[in-house]
């Protein structure tokens, strides 16, 4: 199992278990995290749905309307906090770190001031935070 992969897995038992989740996906579009939920949701494998073979069954995402978030359209990590401040989850679900982007701040520092920012944020909003990335070594 990949690693979004692993955060759709995660992100459909929270939405199970009545969790209000806010999803940041910094690498896919909104429509291809919408069918990989779903695809999740049906416990249909990935790869035959993007092949056509299977169809997503959108009604399964109706009863997590409310409570399932997704933005795909920023990547300021300061923006990011902002919105997750805004709409209040219990758990905030980002992926790809290594793509978020922080304003005066040097490539090498970036995860140190991203860990940095997210924790103060976490522990402020008193949100649980997961994200995943690929690091550099």
């Amino acid at each position: 199992m990949g690693k979004t992969q692993f955060l759709y897995n995660v992100m459909a038992s929270l939405l199970k278990q009545g969790a209000n989740v806010a999803f940041f996906t910094l690498e896919n579009d909104r429509n291809t995290t919408l069918n990989n939920l779903l695809a999740n949701l049906q416990g249909i494998d990935n790869e035959k749905l993007q092949e056509g073979i299977v169809k997503a069954d959108v009604d399964l995402l109706f009863p997590y309307s409310d409570s399932l978030k997704i933005v795909d359209d920023i990547v300021d990590l300061e923006q990011i906090l902002n919105v997750a401040r805004r709409l209040k989850p219990d758990v905030v679900l980002l992926d790809y770190c290594g793509l978020a982007s922080i304003k005066g701040v040097e490539e090498d520092k970036h995860y140190t001031q991203y860990s940095k920012m997210v924790q103060r944020f976490a522990k402020d909003e008193d949100v649980v935070w997961l994200d995943l990335s690929n690091l550099k070594m």
